[in-house]
């Protein structure tokens, strides 16, 4: 097992990727430092002070945003104005922003509730698997909740649903072109892209390839219908897209919550978390198709989220996940022992002869890795040198100067 104290590099990386496919190590080389001027080599950084934020997402953008996480305020803030405009410090409201925050504490990015929502709240913000869009929900006067997606280089903003509720919780997958330059003190849009929507409320693909640029954009959402939460997609890579429902996992209640769906960045799975009230009852993962079965990744795996290998051949994914959901306690270095909960890694090996990528029963996850003995919700960073975490309180973890 990896020290509890220090995350001990290259020892890990021999340890991690004996799995398979004859996968080589990756020889780590030095990166920059975090923060534009962090040179601590391993260390825990807290968020916002001691103030509650919600919502916590690790940056995909590495160029822009190297260790930064995105979240949402939940009333007072206290962040690092010094490199934008317009970020109010008094009067802040619960869920009024979004805010994207370095290791330092400084504020990168922000985008306040939209003028058009009129004050009302948005919601559970997260990066796509594009680094310069992400999802979030927004509430209307009518106390309907729609499905957004912010473009984070200009904060302009498309209304992908019309009509959805406030645990959603929606991602969207657009395929990856690279990172793109933020213009952190652009004005948001003083009105979405609003497209046509057919009877399931949904966008038409006219409008969603003019907003993205490309027709290679699909999304996932959870919503409640005939009694159950469940987990709807829409692919717009085909031809005539259309609202489809996730085949439920096998194990579990009707009265069980699926949520926090999160596409893979190949663009073809999904793994999302389900909810017992509000105590986690595992996580599964399982191809975007309807018919295809839901495979668990753990009983104990809460808010998952994916990572790319970028350092070897093929470019294997992963599923990153914490054992415990709501942290009330501050995390400390020193109770890096699991008592708090842990964050796993376990790598994703779906097989080419099945037509889902695995079978009913199969184990397609290789064995699970410790990455900290601390519980992190918010995902690793592409790079893998960082992870973030936040609700009573907020962290990134620093693994190190140098990746995988």
């Amino acid at each position: 097992m990896m020290s509890r104290k220090r995350f001990v590099l290259l020892a890990f990386v021999a340890s991690f990727l004996w799995m398979q496919n004859g996968c080589t190590t990756y020889t780590p080389t030095q990166q920059p430092s975090p923060g534009g001027g962090e040179t601590e080599l391993s260390a825990l950084k807290g968020i916002n002070g001691d103030i509650q934020i919600c919502n916590p997402s690790i940056s995909q953008n590495e160029t822009w945003f190297p260790g930064c996480m995105m979240w949402l305020s939940l009333g007072e803030v206290s962040v690092d104005t010094s490199e934008v405009s317009g970020y109010n410090i008094t009067g802040a409201g619960q869920h009024d922003r979004i805010t994207i925050t370095d290791t330092l504490n400084k504020v990168k990015w922000y985008m306040k509730v939209p003028e058009f929502l009129k004050g009302n709240e948005v919601q559970d913000p997260e990066w796509s698997t594009h680094n310069d869009y992400a999802t979030f929900l927004g509430e209307d006067l009518n106390r309907v909740w729609h499905g957004y997606v912010v473009r984070i280089s200009d904060k302009q903003l498309f209304k992908f649903h019309d009509g959805l509720n406030g645990a959603s919780t929606p991602h969207v997958w657009v395929e990856d072109q690279g990172d793109v330059e933020p213009n952190p003190n652009a004005v948001v849009a003083l009105s979405p892209v609003s497209p046509t929507y057919d009877a399931d409320r949904l966008a038409d693909s006219a409008s969603v390839a003019q907003f993205f640029e490309t027709n290679q954009v699909k999304f996932a959402f959870s919503q409640f219908k005939d009694g159950k939460h469940s987990i709807y997609f829409v692919d717009y890579t085909q031809p005539s897209p259309k609202v489809q429902m996730l085949r439920r996992p096998a194990s579990i209640q009707d009265n069980e919550r699926l949520e926090s769906p999160m596409i893979s960045p190949d663009g073809k799975y999904v793994v999302y978390q389900s909810l017992r009230g509000n105590d986690p009852s595992g996580s599964f993962v399982q191809q975007l198709s309807p018919d295809a079965p839901a495979i668990p990744v753990g009983p104990e795996a809460t808010e998952p989220h994916w990572w790319r290998d970028p350092y070897t051949s093929g470019n294997p994914q992963y599923i990153v996940y914490s054992t415990e959901r709501l942290v009330s306690e501050k995390l400390t270095l020193d109770k890096n022992d699991g008592s708090l909960g842990s964050t796993y890694i376990v790598r994703f090996n779906p097989i080419s002869s099945s037509p889902y990528g695995y079978a009913p029963g199969w184990t397609f996850l290789s064995g699970k890795q410790e990455l900290i003995g601390l519980p992190f919700q918010g995902g690793l960073s592409r790079s893998g040198i960082y992870l973030c975490t936040g609700y009573l309180k907020a962290y990134t973890y620093v693994f190190g100067s140098v990746g995988f």
